[in-house]
């Protein structure tokens, strides 16, 4: 079988998809199967290591950041190329299928936000998906979901037979999984210039992570326990994000520190020097950020939305979203209680210890062979 993917969102700096995608990229290229892939990639991508023998990376004419053009490709000439090139089954890995591929198709979407929360999205975002994945959920063959929450959210909305969603939760990076040597963790804070404990955010900044509420809290918790830390918040792509600036002012001087995109190699030390993660997100399709904590033996603090109670378990401390002060509470128990702390970091280790990126590589594998391949009824048309 002949797989063709659409890696035409890999670009830049990559942020919850993007890294969910190139995760499974990299355990398919070492799949060594009777499969081969061809992977259309941005002329910008950057990483050369994935190309081996079986596994072909097909660089486009354009950079990923071109955003019109990168969907204009998408919607109108990826099944023409993938059709020239012989491929058999053809993966959108970042939500959407072009609409002229008729043959045996494998479709991942991970939240369904801009069908049930369009006011959580960029307006282009929400016009686009809102045009695009109702008509790709129905398309594909199978449909890759990262959380059961997902598969529910989108039987409810859309109808969709459950038989034709497929969950495969995402996975957390081996790197997490291993202690954070002393020097990495002082090499990180003293690039950040954090001398102080400090609670953590992840995640860019977008209206679904609720961050204006969450450093309400915690201005509010460190008011009423007196507590030495600060919050920090590392993420980039700030947008619609004028609650969260007045929320930074409110809190004051030497309250909130903003990192900016943080690299891959430093997050794990980032958040294995966190009092805890917290993470009240409105919704969430998965939330890798929480797995990433737990992973590393940090608490987490999160919300009762989206697949987060599905991901954390008992692993977590879960504050459904509401006021803000219940957030506070939580943060200035967990900030008295060491024992407290201990016991989730245990809990948390073991809850992440089973979602690896290729327990989430076999799932989607099973996804290819559910969606099969005919070569004798279809045609990918013209």
């Amino acid at each position: 079988m002949h797989i063709g993917i659409d890696g035409s969102l890999l670009y830049g700096s990559f942020s919850g998809v993007e890294q969910a995608i190139y995760r499974l990229l990299r355990e398919l290229s070492r799949d060594g199967g009777p499969r081969r892939y061809t992977v259309y990639v941005p002329s910008d991508f950057a990483h050369e290591d994935l190309a081996r023998e079986g596994f072909r990376l097909r660089r486009l004419g354009f950079p990923g950041a071109a955003k019109l053009r990168r969907v204009l490709w998408t919607q109108m000439t990826l099944h023409r190329l993938a059709r020239a090139e012989g491929v058999d089954l053809l993966h959108g890995p970042g939500y959407v299928l072009p609409p002229r591929w008729q043959g045996p198709s494998v479709a991942t979407v991970y939240d369904i936000i801009a069908l049930t929360h369009p006011e959580l999205c960029t307006r282009s975002n929400a016009l686009y998906y809102r045009a695009c994945l109702p008509r790709t959920i129905a398309q594909a063959t199978v449909v890759v979901v990262p959380s059961e929450a997902v598969k529910r959210e989108i039987v409810r909305t859309l109808g969709v037979p459950e038989g034709k969603l497929k969950v495969a939760p995402l996975g957390v990076g081996e790197e997490f999984l291993a202690p954070t040597s002393p020097e990495a963790g002082e090499q990180v804070r003293e690039r950040l210039g954090l001398r102080d404990p400090y609670f953590l955010c992840v995640g860019n900044f977008e209206p679904k992570k609720n961050l204006a509420a969450t450093i309400e809290a915690f201005r509010l918790a460190k008011r009423r326990a007196d507590l030495p830390h600060r919050l920090v918040l590392a993420g980039g792509k700030a947008w619609r994000s004028r609650g969260v600036e007045q929320a930074i002012e409110a809190a004051g001087p030497n309250v909130i520190l903003r990192t900016g995109y943080v690299a891959p190699e430093e997050l794990p030390a980032l958040y294995a020097g966190a009092e805890a993660l917290l993470f009240w997100s409105l919704v969430e399709g998965f939330g890798l950020p929480a797995l990433e904590a737990m992973a590393c033996g940090t608490p987490v603090i999160c919300s009762d939305r989206g697949a987060l109670p599905e991901v954390v378990g008992d692993a977590a401390v879960i504050v459904p979203i509401g006021d803000p002060a219940d957030l506070a509470e939580a943060i200035g128990a967990l900030a008295a209680d060491a024992d407290r702390r201990a016991d989730l970091a245990t809990r948390g280790r073991l809850r992440a210890a089973p979602f690896t990126w290729r327990r989430h590589a076999d799932a989607v594998l099973r996804a290819y062979d559910d969606a099969g391949w005919n070569p004798g009824t279809w045609s990918s048309g013209t």
